[in-house]
């Protein structure tokens, strides 16, 4: 078994590689890279179970500092990501809707 320092730096390896995937998506990688990070994070509560387990509150709560400003990040840029795809999809409806309302008026002026 690893030592609990080796398994806070795999977590926070593993969260650090979860911020660089959702920092890299693009339309033409979203659904790939989300179910990346998403099975990373996966990992990351597996191991943080296990540790859990192992370890008592005390002991592993000197380590929360440490991983807290990375999720912290994740979280921000996740957030984010979100954001800028719902205004994307906002941004197409709308020009759904000029769309439709000019076939409505050439249809008019027929």
């Amino acid at each position: 078994m690893k030592s609990l320092e080796e398994e806070i730096s795999y977590i926070k390896q593993l969260l650090e590689d979860v911020l660089s995937i959702l920092k890299s998506v693009d339309n033409d990688n979203f659904d790939l890279h989300l179910n990346t990070a998403k099975l990373k994070m996966e990992e990351v509560n597996v191991t943080k179970e296990r540790l859990r387990k192992s370890f008592p509150n005390e002991v592993l709560k000197k380590y929360n500092g440490t991983l807290f400003e990375i999720t912290k990040q994740i979280q921000e840029t996740f957030d984010n990501l979100f954001t800028k795809k719902k205004n994307d999809y906002a941004e197409v409806g709308k020009q759904i809707a000029v769309l439709r309302n000019k076939s409505k008026l050439v249809n008019y002026y027929r």
